[in-house]
């Protein structure tokens, strides 16, 4: 136990004011010694005098502040280290559906909920049931926004998905940036279980070939899963499961490939993440039912064994000391209150 301010347990020897002798008697008597001895007074006597010398006592340590000093604990339990990735560009401001539900809202006169709305109740959800992942948050949109290092705390957790929905995204999308942000986020940190990049976008973004090696070598070198919760958009095509090889999707807008995901940088960004050397998964929402049901797989697929160490901040102990205080002066009014001041 340590104290911010130690002097003040200075006024500790004040406590002992109140032992040293008894209250003077308020009723007068001839001689005392006529007063039979009550044993029950005498402890009421001690006992009152007890407890002004607590009250005195925790009010000094309580006023020299007290408290237990951080320290790290180490924590044991299923689940995995993930980096959620949160596009908060302009487009994912849209609704999310496919056409054919933009003509059901339309007809419907309902108002679709957006796209990061949506992203960020199932994210909220899925967090709430992963006591013992650690999550870190990243937003992005022209850059990365760090917004929550590793940690299992809910309550930060909660707050940080949460935070920045009251305002407009920006209009460009830089996902290798962001990309890198999250794979450096594991750096210097010891591999104790499986590690996942968790992005949720709407793709919308063109990776050149530099930033492409260094996405790979990075996955590699750091062993992290990728997966990509693709949010669509009415009006895009979509990103079709069975589509062109990795090889046709990486050769570059001059080959085959190139022609192929022309006007769809949703699906050349889909078969750049197939030649990475990690895991990787494609979960295609156009629903928040089926948002809902891609972040529950993800949930599902990472329960491997996992250990890390939880930084345990100071616990205050003055308001112990206070509340002990205050039970103690409590007992110091009622007897006062009860106490026979003129003999009848």
């Amino acid at each position: 136990m340590r104290f911010s301010d130690p002097l003040l347990l200075l006024l500790l020897p004040l406590a002992v004011l109140p032992l040293l002798r008894a209250a003077a008697a308020s009723i007068r008597y001839p001689w005392l010694a006529l007063v039979p001895a009550d044993r029950l007074s005498s402890a009421l006597g001690w006992l009152l005098r007890v407890a002004a010398a607590t009250a005195i006592a925790a009010t000094a340590i309580g006023l020299s502040g007290p408290y237990l000093p951080g320290a790290s604990v180490e924590r044991v339990g299923r689940g995995a280290e993930i980096a959620v990735l949160l596009d908060r560009s302009l487009s994912m401001d849209e609704p999310l559906g496919s056409a054919r539900q933009a003509q059901y809202f339309v007809f419907a006169q309902a108002a679709p909920q957006s796209k990061q709305s949506v992203a960020r109740r199932f994210l909220s959800q899925f967090v709430g049931r992963r006591g013992s992942d650690l999550i870190g948050l990243i937003v992005f949109s022209t850059f990365p926004i760090p917004v929550l290092p590793f940690t299992a705390r809910q309550p930060l957790i909660q707050a940080a998905i949460h935070a920045g929905a009251t305002y407009h995204g920006l209009a460009d999308t830089d996902i290798g940036a962001a990309l890198l942000a999250a794979a450096h986020m594991f750096e210097h940190q010891p591999y104790t279980g499986s590690r996942v990049v968790m992005l949720v976008s709407d793709g919308g973004a063109v990776l050149d070939t530099p930033t492409r090696v260094k996405i790979r070598t990075t996955f590699a070198d750091e062993r992290i899963a990728l997966d990509w919760i693709y949010l669509r958009s009415y009006t895009s095509p979509g990103i079709s499961q069975a589509g062109s090889s990795p090889s046709a999707g990486a050769a570059g807008a001059g080959g085959a490939g190139g022609a192929a995901t022309e006007g769809n940088p949703e699906l050349a960004l889909h078969h750049f993440f197939q030649t990475l050397l990690t895991p990787y998964h494609l979960y295609q929402a156009e629903s928040p039912e089926a948002l809902r049901d891609a972040i529950a797989d993800v949930g599902r697929a990472q329960t491997l064994p996992i250990r890390y160490s939880e930084r345990q901040p100071r616990l205050p102990l003055a308001p112990r000391a206070f509340a002990v205080a205050f039970i103690a002066a409590a007992v110091l009014l009622i007897a006062s209150l009860l106490e026979v001041r003129r003999w009848p």
